[in-house]
């Protein structure tokens, strides 16, 4: 039940960062064009872009993105391994990954409650707040670091179902 709640959230995420990544390819657009053909570009719109829409884009779309396993992979050791040792390192990776994700969760917990302290804006003319940008990054890595937990006891599960059967 908790895999079927969590994969809506993913799904509600990944349409979050969809939306992101339109915007920033329209907002791309309609700066090049201006720039190019009215000789005036949009003010702001290569700091915005880069700082709050790549930012929804990854961090937001990480867990759909591992649970539809789209993360790239360096699996040249692996073919190497015997078959009974793979399962046990796709966990012992899942769980350095959750400790870094969770690291990284933590961290940016700090930084948010630091910039909501102190008002860090940007330094583009327009000096938008930061504040977003990073809740958006700790929000993202806790969001993975709950779906790799959730990767780890399914197939774990998995793996004592089929030595059942």
């Amino acid at each position: 039940m908790l895999a079927k709640i969590f994969n809506k959230v993913d799904q509600i995420l990944a349409y979050f960062a969809s939306f992101a990544l339109f915007s920033m390819m329209i907002l791309i657009f309609i700066n090049a064009f201006s720039r190019f053909f009215l000789n005036k570009p949009v003010t702001g719109v290569i700091e915005f872009t880069g700082e709050y829409l790549m930012v929804i884009i990854v961090f937001l779309a990480l867990s759909f993105t591992h649970k539809n396993d789209g993360h790239v992979k360096v699996d040249i050791l692996q073919k190497f391994l015997p078959e009974k040792v793979k399962p046990l390192l796709s966990v012992l990776v899942k769980l350095l990954s959750t400790a870094i994700f969770l690291i990284l969760t933590y961290t940016t917990y700090l930084l948010f409650i630091r910039h909501l302290n102190q008002d860090i804006r940007s330094v583009s003319s327009l000096a938008y707040p930061l504040t977003p940008a990073v809740f958006m990054i700790c929000f993202g890595s806790f969001v993975m670091s709950i779906r790799l937990l959730l990767s780890i006891f399914t197939s774990t599960l998995d793996s004592i179902e089929s030595k059942v059967e």
